[in-house]
């Protein structure tokens, strides 16, 4: 299966393949016991301006029947990691960051993360339309204010949702 778009200056071409896994029957409760499939995914990339070329291959494993079923589940998993990084960069700027400690480092994006998945948990409480970055901006001008108003108008089952997919999702990275 091969699917092409164009997008950045850059064309994008994805081709999928699919095998079947032959292997021994897994023991009940193992954790292999759903494999059915390896997909190999190629992707080709080619920059319009600098005519630069660059190929990815990447593996996946799956227990799914078909391959249009686990192409467009690829994507999307890599639609949401994109997005993270995207908000992470452009809210927090978290690419400009300098910190040297890798403790430090990691404490931070999982500080950062967990702020990302309050604001996006906050935003529609706001009747004006604000960006995340507002947002967060608008709750170091007055915390003590904002902070304690927002955790109030939610219910604490939507907030421990909120946050136990944030580590659901973290965790996975």
């Amino acid at each position: 299966m091969e699917e092409s778009e164009k997008a950045h200056n850059q064309i994008e071409k994805r081709r999928y393949y699919m095998v079947e896994a032959y292997h021994e029957p897994a023991k009940k409760d193992d954790v292999w016991e759903g494999l059915r499939r390896y997909i190999r995914v190629e992707k080709e990339t080619e920059n319009l301006v600098t005519q630069a070329r660059r190929l990815e291959i990447r593996y996946y494993i799956s227990s799914l029947p078909n391959l249009p079923l686990c192409a467009g589940l690829i994507r999307g998993h890599w639609g949401v990691e994109n997005g993270l990084h995207w908000h992470l960069d452009h809210t927090f700027r978290f690419d400009e960051n300098s910190t040297m400690n890798r403790a430090a480092l990691t404490n931070l994006g999982v500080i950062k993360k967990m702020t990302l998945t309050l604001l996006k948990l906050f935003q529609p409480l706001f009747t004006a339309r604000y960006s995340l970055r507002v947002l967060r901006k608008m709750a170091s001008w007055e915390p003590e204010i904002l902070i304690p108003a927002i955790f109030h108008s939610l219910s604490r089952q939507s907030i421990r949702h909120a946050l136990m997919l944030d580590n659901q999702s973290a965790s996975k990275f």
